[in-house]
């Protein structure tokens, strides 16, 4: 039998919640109308995001899966500053010897992109290409050094050492790089001088082993220089680069040496700066004039993998210890670091007074103010992050591992609101290398042509 109803409520009885909540609902619905209808206009007005799978077979990349939402920023950020007119070269890992992987004068390289080709590299791509002199030039931990052809993916030469755990360095007709040893490679160690033309090697400094780029430069004498470390020496040397001869060597520490430095002119002094940073805290700055050791100084926590990045007279430097460093290039003293929560193993980058880096886990993208130390922005990137990003133009490029033995991503931001423009459905570590009229993207064992689709 069903229950009799509940008996009506005396005429003098206050109204229930339920009954006021009614009649809140008109102001209610009215409130809610006034401030999502502007939100929903201008919703639809921001374009799509894209986002793209990595297509081998070649062709149109087209969008697939749901636009995620756009990530909040802390503040506004600061006004733009003008950039150097692109060059259309990307020489050295990081772009220039300061490494402070900025080409933001690639102004017109935007989406949308249309894919030209895709070529499998046979191993994982630890490290991007270089850009120089309309080829690129690609180094891989399997022991291949190849020149490739832009145009159309393929090898012109291709010429096999051992491991080669870093891009090669570009200089006056001559790539430079240092091998590890491998047991299933049997090839000789050392620093290494190829012509870059033929792929023969020019000369080799035997044992000098690493992970680092070399830097190299015009000594104002006039005659080539190339200086890098040994991880197993422990030591920062230079040579010339025409013949291999040691110019100088100075025994740095006992601990481990995995970062590249950063090299500066000083014009007034006539000579460079190294910058060299390693496992234990060390960082260094010594003159190219004789190896003489300008400043020496030992921070607690700061455990280098990535390169040193120098800019506005400032050295920008990403620890194992989950924290970014920024010290005064004069003497070496501390300005600010930051807590990002995980170890940072990327290469930091630097434009417009901002710094863009990776932490690995749980995998974050963020950016800080180059200044203060200030976080501004963060961005969870949903897997582990070993990248090193990437700006070109008005666009900032992540990648992400993925999961364990699976292709990663690689993401684009624009810079101006930190909005997510477009991601790519292959990468592992560095996301691209930019060249004249698109991008080379790094996959996790593939390279892909981009070009800007008008």
């Amino acid at each position: 039998m069903r229950k009799p109803p509940p008996p009506d409520p005396p005429a003098h009885a206050p109204c229930s919640p339920s009954h006021g909540a009614a009649a809140r609902r008109p102001l209610l619905a009215l409130l809610v109308a006034l401030v999502i209808a502007p939100a929903a206009e201008a919703a639809a007005a921001e374009p799509p995001i894209r986002w793209y799978p990595a297509t081998p077979g070649g062709g149109e990349l087209v969008p697939a899966g749901p636009a995620r939402p756009a990530p909040m920023i802390a503040r506004e950020p600061s006004a733009t500053r003008r950039c150097a007119r692109p060059t259309f070269e990307w020489p050295v890992f990081g772009l220039n010897n300061r490494h402070t992987r900025n080409d933001c004068g690639h102004v017109r390289v935007l989406e949308p992109f249309a894919q030209r080709w895709s070529v499998y590299e046979d191993g994982i791509l630890e490290f991007p290409p270089i850009y120089t002199g309309g080829w690129l030039y690609l180094g891989q931990d399997n022991g291949w050094l190849r020149k490739i052809d832009p145009e159309t993916g393929e090898d012109v030469w291709a010429v096999r050492h051992m491991e080669i755990r870093q891009a090669p360095t570009y200089h006056d007709g001559l790539l430079f790089f240092t091998t590890r040893s491998g047991r299933s490679i049997p090839r000789a160690t050392g620093l290494f001088a190829v012509d870059a033309e033929t792929g023969q090697t020019v000369w080799r400094r035997k044992r000098f082993t690493g992970e680092a780029s070399p830097v190299a430069y015009d000594s104002f004498s006039g005659h080539p220089i190339v200086c890098g470390t040994s991880s197993i020496l422990n030591v920062l040397a230079c040579h010339r680069a025409d013949t291999g001869r040691v110019v100088w060597e100075r025994r740095m520490s006992g601990c481990d040496m995995h970062s590249a430095s950063a090299l500066v002119k000083r014009k007034r002094r006539r000579d460079h700066v190294i910058f060299t940073a390693d496992y234990c805290g060390n960082v260094w700055a010594t003159s190219t004039r004789g190896g003489r050791l300008l400043w020496h100084r030992n921070y607690e926590g700061l455990s280098v993998y990535g390169s040193v990045a120098w800019a506005r007279r400032r050295l920008f430097l990403a620890s194992r210890e989950g924290w970014v460093y920024a010290l005064g290039s004069r003497k070496g003293k501390l300005l600010w670091r930051t807590w990002l929560g995980s170890p940072v193993y990327s290469s930091l980058a630097f434009s417009r007074g901002k710094i863009y880096g990776e932490s690995l886990d749980p995998g974050t993208f963020f950016r800080l103010d180059a200044r203060t130390g200030d976080i501004e922005w963060t961005y969870p990137a949903g897997h582990r992050a070993l990248g090193s990003p990437v700006v070109v133009g008005w666009r900032v490029y992540f990648s992400d591992r993925g999961n364990k033995g699976e292709p990663g991503h690689v993401w684009s931001f624009r810079t101006v609101d930190m909005r997510l423009k477009w991601r790519f459905g292959d990468g592992k570590y560095t996301p691209v290398t930019p060249i004249r009229g698109g991008l080379i993207l790094v996959g996790f064992g593939r390279l892909y042509r981009l070009d800007v689709d008008r």
